[in-house]
Protein backbone atom coordinates (compact mmCIF):
# COMPACT_ATOMS: atom_id res chain seq x y z
CA UNK A 1 0.00 0.00 0.00
CA UNK A 2 2.89 2.33 0.90
CA UNK A 3 4.59 1.50 -2.39
CA UNK A 4 1.47 2.53 -4.33
CA UNK A 5 1.36 5.82 -2.45
CA UNK A 6 5.03 6.46 -3.25
CA UNK A 7 4.44 5.75 -6.93
CA UNK A 8 1.42 8.07 -7.03
CA UNK A 9 3.30 10.83 -5.19
CA UNK A 10 6.31 10.46 -7.47
CA UNK A 11 4.03 10.65 -10.50
CA UNK A 12 2.44 13.86 -9.22
CA UNK A 13 5.88 15.39 -8.64
CA UNK A 14 6.96 14.48 -12.17
CA UNK A 15 3.76 16.02 -13.58
CA UNK A 16 4.34 19.23 -11.63
CA UNK A 17 7.94 19.40 -12.86
CA UNK A 18 6.94 18.84 -16.48
CA UNK A 19 4.18 21.44 -16.28
CA UNK A 20 6.22 24.12 -14.50
CA UNK A 21 9.73 23.41 -15.63
CA UNK A 22 9.25 22.65 -19.30
CA UNK A 23 6.51 25.08 -20.21
CA UNK A 24 7.62 27.77 -22.68
CA UNK A 25 4.86 30.14 -21.50
CA UNK A 26 6.01 32.13 -18.47
CA UNK A 27 5.30 35.48 -16.86
CA UNK A 28 7.34 38.39 -18.16
CA UNK A 29 9.03 39.20 -14.85
CA UNK A 30 10.09 35.57 -14.42
CA UNK A 31 12.14 35.66 -17.62
CA UNK A 32 13.97 38.97 -17.21
CA UNK A 33 11.57 41.41 -18.88
CA UNK A 34 11.24 44.98 -17.58
CA UNK A 35 7.92 46.84 -17.78
CA UNK A 36 8.40 50.21 -19.51
CA UNK A 37 4.89 51.18 -20.64
CA UNK A 38 1.26 50.43 -19.86
CA UNK A 39 -2.13 51.84 -20.82
CA UNK A 40 -5.70 50.99 -19.77
CA UNK A 41 -7.53 53.71 -21.78
CA UNK A 42 -9.49 54.99 -18.79
CA UNK A 43 -10.00 58.46 -20.28
CA UNK A 44 -11.96 60.14 -23.06
CA UNK A 45 -9.15 60.74 -25.59
CA UNK A 46 -6.65 58.58 -27.46
CA UNK A 47 -3.68 60.26 -25.78
CA UNK A 48 -0.26 61.54 -26.86
CA UNK A 49 1.39 58.11 -27.05
CA UNK A 50 -0.81 56.81 -29.88
CA UNK A 51 -1.22 57.73 -33.53
CA UNK A 52 -3.89 56.48 -35.93
CA UNK A 53 -2.46 55.35 -39.26
CA UNK A 54 -5.80 54.37 -40.75
CA UNK A 55 -9.28 53.24 -39.73
CA UNK A 56 -11.59 54.43 -36.98
CA UNK A 57 -10.53 54.48 -33.32
CA UNK A 58 -12.37 55.91 -30.32
CA UNK A 59 -11.78 55.79 -26.55
CA UNK A 60 -14.87 55.26 -24.39
CA UNK A 61 -16.06 53.42 -21.28
CA UNK A 62 -12.55 52.29 -20.30
CA UNK A 63 -11.41 50.76 -23.58
CA UNK A 64 -10.18 51.69 -27.05
CA UNK A 65 -12.49 50.52 -29.83
CA UNK A 66 -11.36 50.48 -33.40
CA UNK A 67 -10.35 48.87 -36.64
CA UNK A 68 -7.44 49.65 -38.92
CA UNK A 69 -3.83 50.33 -37.93
CA UNK A 70 -2.66 52.06 -34.77
CA UNK A 71 0.92 52.74 -33.65
CA UNK A 72 2.47 53.71 -30.33
CA UNK A 73 4.96 56.53 -30.90
CA UNK A 74 6.59 56.30 -27.46
CA UNK A 75 10.30 55.41 -27.44
CA UNK A 76 10.96 52.50 -25.07
CA UNK A 77 14.76 52.49 -25.23
CA UNK A 78 17.15 55.25 -24.26
CA UNK A 79 19.29 56.85 -26.96
CA UNK A 80 21.77 54.44 -28.61
CA UNK A 81 20.24 51.46 -26.81
CA UNK A 82 18.45 48.53 -28.37
CA UNK A 83 17.08 45.15 -27.37
CA UNK A 84 14.03 42.91 -27.38
CA UNK A 85 10.35 43.72 -26.97
CA UNK A 86 7.39 41.89 -25.45
CA UNK A 87 3.85 43.20 -25.97
CA UNK A 88 0.92 42.05 -23.84
CA UNK A 89 -2.67 43.12 -24.43
CA UNK A 90 -6.29 42.20 -23.82
CA UNK A 91 -8.85 42.55 -26.60
CA UNK A 92 -12.28 41.33 -27.62
CA UNK A 93 -14.12 41.39 -30.94
CA UNK A 94 -16.85 44.01 -31.31
CA UNK A 95 -18.33 43.36 -34.74
CA UNK A 96 -22.04 44.02 -35.12
CA UNK A 97 -24.19 42.49 -37.88
CA UNK A 98 -25.29 44.90 -40.58
CA UNK A 99 -28.85 43.62 -40.43
CA UNK A 100 -30.95 41.93 -37.77
CA UNK A 101 -34.60 41.34 -37.06
CA UNK A 102 -36.41 41.79 -33.77
CA UNK A 103 -37.00 38.54 -31.84
CA UNK A 104 -34.71 36.61 -34.20
CA UNK A 105 -31.14 35.46 -33.67
CA UNK A 106 -28.49 37.83 -35.01
CA UNK A 107 -26.68 36.86 -38.18
CA UNK A 108 -23.23 35.39 -37.76
CA UNK A 109 -20.45 37.93 -38.16
CA UNK A 110 -17.14 37.48 -39.96
CA UNK A 111 -14.08 38.14 -37.81
CA UNK A 112 -10.57 38.84 -38.99
CA UNK A 113 -7.28 40.00 -37.49
CA UNK A 114 -6.76 40.81 -33.88
CA UNK A 115 -3.13 41.30 -34.85
CA UNK A 116 -0.17 43.29 -33.58
CA UNK A 117 3.38 44.27 -34.45
CA UNK A 118 6.64 44.96 -32.61
CA UNK A 119 10.10 46.23 -33.59
CA UNK A 120 8.62 48.44 -36.28
CA UNK A 121 10.28 51.55 -37.67
CA UNK A 122 8.87 54.99 -36.80
CA UNK A 123 6.43 56.48 -39.30
CA UNK A 124 8.94 59.05 -40.57
CA UNK A 125 11.11 56.16 -41.80
CA UNK A 126 8.39 53.80 -43.01
CA UNK A 127 4.75 54.67 -43.69
CA UNK A 128 3.72 51.01 -43.32
CA UNK A 129 5.11 49.89 -39.94
CA UNK A 130 3.43 46.47 -40.21
CA UNK A 131 5.97 45.49 -42.85
CA UNK A 132 8.99 47.08 -41.17
CA UNK A 133 9.21 44.78 -38.11
CA UNK A 134 7.59 41.61 -36.76
CA UNK A 135 3.90 41.18 -37.49
CA UNK A 136 1.98 38.64 -35.39
CA UNK A 137 -1.24 37.80 -37.19
CA UNK A 138 -3.93 36.29 -34.99
CA UNK A 139 -7.13 35.23 -36.74
CA UNK A 140 -6.09 36.47 -40.17
CA UNK A 141 -7.79 35.70 -43.48
CA UNK A 142 -11.33 35.79 -41.98
CA UNK A 143 -10.22 34.10 -38.76
CA UNK A 144 -8.61 31.10 -40.44
CA UNK A 145 -4.85 31.62 -40.09
CA UNK A 146 -2.15 32.63 -37.62
CA UNK A 147 1.30 33.65 -38.74
CA UNK A 148 4.49 35.51 -37.87
CA UNK A 149 5.95 37.81 -40.52
CA UNK A 150 9.30 39.58 -40.57
CA UNK A 151 9.62 42.77 -42.65
CA UNK A 152 6.66 41.67 -44.77
CA UNK A 153 7.73 38.07 -45.37
CA UNK A 154 6.19 35.00 -43.73
CA UNK A 155 8.51 33.41 -41.17
CA UNK A 156 6.06 30.87 -39.70
CA UNK A 157 2.41 30.15 -40.45
CA UNK A 158 -0.36 27.89 -39.19
CA UNK A 159 -3.26 27.49 -41.60
CA UNK A 160 -5.19 25.19 -39.23
CA UNK A 161 -4.65 26.72 -35.80
CA UNK A 162 -6.29 25.54 -32.60
CA UNK A 163 -6.42 29.11 -31.31
CA UNK A 164 -8.55 31.63 -33.22
CA UNK A 165 -10.70 34.65 -32.35
CA UNK A 166 -13.82 33.76 -30.39
CA UNK A 167 -16.79 36.14 -30.70
CA UNK A 168 -17.04 38.48 -27.67
CA UNK A 169 -14.28 36.61 -25.78
CA UNK A 170 -11.74 38.82 -24.02
CA UNK A 171 -8.48 37.32 -25.25
CA UNK A 172 -5.16 37.78 -23.45
CA UNK A 173 -2.45 37.96 -26.08
CA UNK A 174 1.35 38.08 -25.81
CA UNK A 175 3.78 38.61 -28.67
CA UNK A 176 7.51 38.73 -28.09
CA UNK A 177 10.98 38.69 -29.54
CA UNK A 178 13.09 37.05 -26.86
CA UNK A 179 16.60 37.17 -28.33
CA UNK A 180 15.29 35.90 -31.66
CA UNK A 181 12.75 33.47 -30.26
CA UNK A 182 9.42 34.79 -31.57
CA UNK A 183 6.27 33.74 -29.78
CA UNK A 184 2.53 34.28 -30.17
CA UNK A 185 0.76 33.33 -26.93
CA UNK A 186 -3.03 33.37 -26.69
CA UNK A 187 -4.90 32.95 -23.41
CA UNK A 188 -1.85 31.42 -21.72
CA UNK A 189 -1.14 28.89 -24.46
CA UNK A 190 1.64 28.98 -27.03
CA UNK A 191 -0.02 29.40 -30.43
CA UNK A 192 3.02 29.91 -32.65
CA UNK A 193 6.79 29.96 -32.23
CA UNK A 194 9.73 30.66 -34.54
CA UNK A 195 13.47 31.07 -34.06
CA UNK A 196 14.95 33.99 -35.99
CA UNK A 197 18.71 33.63 -36.36
CA UNK A 198 19.08 37.32 -37.24
CA UNK A 199 16.64 39.06 -34.88
CA UNK A 200 15.55 42.66 -35.24
CA UNK A 201 17.15 44.51 -32.33
CA UNK A 202 18.67 47.54 -34.06
CA UNK A 203 18.46 50.99 -32.48
CA UNK A 204 15.35 52.95 -33.45
CA UNK A 205 13.38 49.87 -34.50
CA UNK A 206 11.22 49.76 -31.40
CA UNK A 207 7.65 50.78 -32.29
CA UNK A 208 4.66 48.60 -31.39
CA UNK A 209 1.11 48.73 -32.66
CA UNK A 210 -2.08 46.98 -33.67
CA UNK A 211 -3.91 45.91 -36.79
CA UNK A 212 -7.59 45.00 -36.37
CA UNK A 213 -9.37 44.25 -39.64
CA UNK A 214 -12.77 43.97 -37.96
CA UNK A 215 -13.67 46.14 -34.98
CA UNK A 216 -12.37 45.12 -31.56
CA UNK A 217 -12.09 46.54 -28.07
CA UNK A 218 -8.60 47.02 -26.64
CA UNK A 219 -8.60 47.04 -22.83
CA UNK A 220 -5.05 46.80 -21.53
CA UNK A 221 -1.60 47.19 -23.06
CA UNK A 222 1.79 46.45 -21.51
CA UNK A 223 5.22 46.74 -23.11
CA UNK A 224 8.32 45.05 -21.71
CA UNK A 225 11.94 45.24 -22.87
CA UNK A 226 15.24 43.43 -22.46
CA UNK A 227 18.22 45.63 -23.17
CA UNK A 228 21.05 44.48 -25.40
CA UNK A 229 23.34 43.89 -22.42
CA UNK A 230 20.81 41.45 -21.01
CA UNK A 231 20.67 39.53 -24.29
CA UNK A 232 24.34 38.75 -24.51
CA UNK A 233 24.71 38.00 -20.82
CA UNK A 234 22.91 34.67 -21.31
Amino acid sequence: MKRIRYIVSFGILISIFVFNGCSSVKKAEDTGWKLVFSDNFKRDKLGKNWKVINGNWIVKDGYLRGNGTLICIKEFFKKDQDGCIRLEFEAASDVQPFLFFKNRPKFKVVLSDMSSFIHALPLEKNKNPINSGYFFQFGGYNNQKNQIRKVGLTAKADAKPDKLIVVDKRHKIVVENDNGLLRLIVDGKLALEHKDKSPLISAGQSRIGFYFYTAAKLYKVKVYIKQRTDLFAK
